[in-house]
């Protein structure tokens, strides 16, 4: 199944899809 790859409930890969995530750029600059 592409849904578990695609966006899972529980998983980060829901913000694939999504622009960079803020939390990792704090963390991460760059």
């Amino acid at each position: 199944m592409n849904i578990e790859v695609k966006a899972p409930k529980n998983n980060p890969l829901e913000k694939y899809p999504q622009p960079p995530y803020p939390e990792q750029e704090q963390q991460m600059p760059g």
